[in-house]
Parts: structure tokens; C-alpha cells; sequence
């Protein structure tokens, strides 16, 4: 990119150069100077745009996966000190559009832009760099503007099929080292065709080609099967995961138990107390493969370190990874028996994967499914519809009317269809609404992802034992009068014995 950008700078004749040249010229425009309030691009103001030169007649707007070219200054909005700014390195930076190469706040006001338009944005910190910051410039949960112009946007090249590029690039270090030779160029492109065929679904091929792969890492490693390398660990974490697919669960209990020692040993550092996204995953993994062995406690405990970690790497920002820990958590608390607590989770899982898609995505259809069986199980069978059938809309629309996924959904709201009908669920229904009257809603209640968490789990708990405390008074009235009956039936047996 950066001697594109030399290329760019160098042409006098290019267009974007030119315009890259004019706009590094301009002086820092504030967002507090320009009138009114703002666009909201995202609810409650998270980002907020203000126009400050229109594009020209007939400019278009960028599309996601189009590479852009812009120039910026950012600024604190509490003072207005410059943090960064292209046009004083005049350099203009290119990236991908909604991929996540940039902040979130980047990613959705400039796909509102037009080419050589020239806007204000003003970025609150979940849309920025969180409750972390980016210190010393940027201070934790610092909200940001940027005077931004949008020079260019161009579609990438078509891509090669990825098996194609990999087996070449295979072919290629083999014939460089030698076809019987051990390197890590060769092994490193075993582990990629590997993730290819795991990517494509088909399992035997991919742990064929992993389980080369780490072979020659551990021989070209030279210090023992389970030494401290990273690739090493990847390896294991990937058959890890294949096994976990072919119900190889202690196998691949094994495979993941090796991987995480070693990334422990890798990143964790002497004190025992680092972070890393690599953790992060492996610690997903083994939670995820104690749910499907049943063993919820220690489910629990991974998924737990996970969610911590991801606070810790992430901040208050919306991020993939931290969303997914939620979706987890609560599959949890769901095979756990704790629906309310689930119930939070999986809500505040689709807000985030909501704010982090903007629009239909498989990953929203399976938090939605979640949350429509969660309340199913609470006996809200309205909730349950309700969320049922927005999963299905989202699901059909991304894998179309004929996937499998979508024909479960589909059967599990025909399910929930009937049951309303019948007088037993009915009065379970009715139960469902006097206890969440009871309980004010927390149960509910979908939280801001940039609270804390301990403050989220205190509300869904609240909330669970209230509800257990009505079904137990509820229980002891209807058994008060089976508890006398049995206690008398206990005091003649007894004196039947002393006879």
C-alpha cells in the first residue's frame, strides 16, 4: 500500500494524486464549528456526520469491500487537540470498506460518503477505541471527530480461487527446498491448504493435511512435541477442532488441551497474567467442546476467561470476538437452566452482532434462534414467536428457503404455533407474564454492551432468584396440605414399628 501511495503522490497527471495533493492543503475544519446537530448514521448519536463539501454532481458512494482512498485530521472532540493527521504526513491511506481494517465508526460514515466528499464525523468511544483508549493520545472512552475527504474507491482485483493459489504456492516451496525436505515454508503451506478444505467442509482432507503439517513443524522444530511455538500450537488447535466435528471428543479434548499449555507458555509471559487474542480463541474452543461433552462447569469456566479477555483486548468497543463470547455465555447459562441470564446474553449478543453487520448475517439468525428457544423454555411462547420468526427472515435471506438451519427454525416456530393453542401452555404463558410483571422486566432487559459486565450478570441473577422465589412459594402453597397428610402417615408408621 505505501508505495501505491508513493506511486499516487509521485504521478502529476493522476486524478487522485491531484486531488490527494489539494486536500492535504486544507485546514483542519471542527465539528463543533459547523451548524446543527448532525446525521445520526448509527442510533442513539453514536456517529454522528456533518457535510462540509458536498461530492460533485454524479459522484457515487462507496460499496463495502471496495478499496477507498482518504485524507484526515483527527481531533478530541473535548478540546479539539489533533491526535493524527494524513494531510501533515500528506500521505493518503487506503483500506478495504467494512472489513474492520479501520474503527468501526470509520467502516459506517464513510460507506454515507460520496467521492470527493468532505465531511465531519464525531465518534463515540464504542464505535472508536473503547474504554482502552489509545494511549498517551487518545484517552480511554474518548469520543473522537475527523475531518475526513473521500478521494477514491475503487473494487479490488477478482480474486483467485483460494485452492488453487494454495496448492501453487505448495508446489513452489517444495520446489525450492526439495520435495522430500522438512521446512516451514512447506509446513506453512500444508497448515493453509488445511484451512482451505476445513474451510469447504471436508474434514478428511483437512486433518490429512494438518496433521502433515505438524509433523514437519515438530520435526522442524527440533525441541519436543509439545515445545513453546506458535505455529505448533495452531496446528493443534485446528485438529482440535476438526476432531470436535468428527465427535472425536476426547481426541480432540487432547488436541486442545496441548495447544492452550503451549500458548499459556507462549503469551502469557512470567507473571501469568498476559492477554492475547490467541488465547482468547483457544480458550473458545475448549468451552465450546465442554458444552458438546456436557461438562458445563468447566464450559464455563473457558468461556468465562475468554469473555474477561476479550474486555481486556477490545475495550467498550463493538468487536466480533466479544460478541461471540456473549452468544457463548449464554449457551451456557442456557444448559445451566438459568433462562433469564441466558436471555441477557443472547440479547445483548444480537444487539452487538446487529451494530456489527448492519444488516442480515448468519451469525444475528443464530443468536435471534437462541434467545426464541430461551424464551420457549421460560414458557413465553409470545417472545419466543417473535424472535423465532425474525431468525427464520435473516436465515432464509442469507443461506436461502432450502437450508437446513433454516428448516429447523421453521419447525421449531410451527412448534411454538401449536402450542399457544393449548390450554396448558396458555396457562403457563400466563404464569410467564405475572412473574416477569413481578420481576419489573429484568429478565428482559438488554444492557449497553459498554457496561460492566459483573453489573449485567448481578441484573440477570436478580432477576432468576426472584423468579425462583415466586415458583417456590407458589410450590408450598400447593403442597402445604400433601405435607401435612404425609407427616401424620409418618407418625403411625413409627408407632406400627415400636408395636
Amino acid at each position: 500500500v505505501s508505495c501505491e501511495l508513493k506511486r499516487m503522490a509521485s504521478t502529476e497527471s493522476n486524478p487522485i494524486a491531484e486531488a490527494a495533493a489539494a486536500a492535504a492543503e486544507q485546514t483542519p475544519v471542527l465539528f463543533k464549528d459547523l451548524p446543527g446537530k448532525g446525521q445520526s448514521i448509527v442510533s442513539h448519536g453514536a456517529v454522528l456526520k456533518k457535510v462540509i463539501t458536498a461530492a460533485p454532481e454524479g459522484a457515487v458512494a462507496p460499496k463495502n469491500g471496495q478499496k477507498v482512498s482518504v485524507h484526515y485530521t483527527g481531533t478530541l472532540a473535548a478540546g479539539g487537540a489533533v491526535f493524527d493527521s494524513s494531510r501533515q504526513r500528506k500521505q493518503v491511506i487506503s483500506f478495504v470498506l467494512g472489513r474492520g481494517k479501520v474503527i468501526k465508526g470509520w467502516d459506517l460514515g464513510i460507506a454515507t460518503m460520496k467521492v470527493g466528499e468532505r465531511a465531519s464525523l464525531r465518534i463515540k468511544s464504542a464505535y472508536g477505541y473503547g474504554d482502552r483508549g489509545h494511549p498517551p493520545k487518545i484517552p480511554a472512552g474518548a469520543s473522537l471527530d475527523f475531518d475526513i475527504q473521500l478521494l477514491d474507491a475503487q473494487d479490488l482485483p477478482k480474486p483467485v480461487d483460494p485452492l488453487t493459489y494454495h496448492i501453487k504456492k505448495f508446489a513452489e516451496a517444495k520446489e525450492k527446498h526439495g520435495a522430500d525436505a522438512d521446512h516451514a515454508e512447506i509446513a506453512e503451506a500444508l497448515t493453509n491448504l488445511g484451512q482451505i478444505f476445513l474451510q469447504r467442509n471436508n474434514l478428511a482432507q483437512a486433518r490429512a493435511y494438518h496433521e502433515k503439517a505438524l509433523a514437519m513443524k515438530q520435526r522442524v522444530n527440533g525441541n519436543g512435541e509439545d515445545s513453546a511455538d506458535g505455529s505448533i500450537a495452531s496446528s493443534l488447535y485446528f485438529l482440535g477442532i476438526i476432531a470436535m466435528h468428527q465427535n472425536e471428543l476426547e481426541k480432540s479434548l487432547d488436541y486442545h488441551t496441548r495447544s492452550l499449555k503451549m500458548k499459556s507458555g507462549i503469551y502469557l509471559g512470567e507473571n501469568g497474567n498476559g492477554v492475547h487474542p490467541e488465547l482468547i480463541v483457544s480458550h473458545t474452543g475448549l468451552g465450546i467442546l465442554y458444552l458438546k461433552m456436557d461438562e458445563v462447569a468447566a464450559a464455563r469456566r473457558h468461556l468465562d476467561s475468554a469473555f474477561a479477555m476479550c474486555r481486556v483486548v477490545h475495550g467498550g468497543t463493538v468487536n466480533r470476538e466479544t460478541a461471540t463470547a456473549l452468544h457463548n455465555l449464554g449457551r451456557v447459562a442456557l444448559a445451566e437452566k438459568k433462562y433469564p441470564t441466558a436471555r441477557s446474553y443472547f440479547s445483548n449478543a444480537v444487539q452487538l452482532r446487529h451494530m456489527i453487520h448492519g444488516g442480515p448475517h448468519a451469525e444475528i439468525a443464530s443468536s435471534l434462534n437462541n434467545l426464541g428457544n430461551t424464551c420457549f423454555l421460560q414458557g413465553d411462547l409470545k417472545g419466543a414467536e417473535r424472535f423465532l420468526e425474525q431468525a427464520l427472515r435473516i436465515q432464509v435471506h442469507v443461506a436461502g428457503p432450502k437450508s437446513a438451519s433454516g428448516a429447523t427454525m421453521q419447525q421449531s416456530l410451527n412448534t411454538v404455533r401449536q402450542l399457544k393453542t393449548q390450554p396448558k401452555w396458555q396457562a403457563k404463558m400466563r404464569r410467564y407474564a405475572k412473574q416477569a410483571k413481578e420481576s419489573k422486566g429484568l429478565q428482559t432487559q438488554v444492557l449497553d454492551t459498554a457496561q460492566d459486565r459483573k453489573y449485567q450478570e448481578q441484573v440477570a441473577v436478580r432477576s432468576a432468584a426472584q423468579l425462583l422465589a415466586a415458583q417456590e412459594m407458589e410450590e408450598k402453597k400447593n403442597a402445604g396440605t400433601k405435607s401435612s397428610a404425609g407427616s401424620k402417615k409418618k407418625k403411625k408408621n413409627k408407632k406400627k414399628k415400636k408395636k
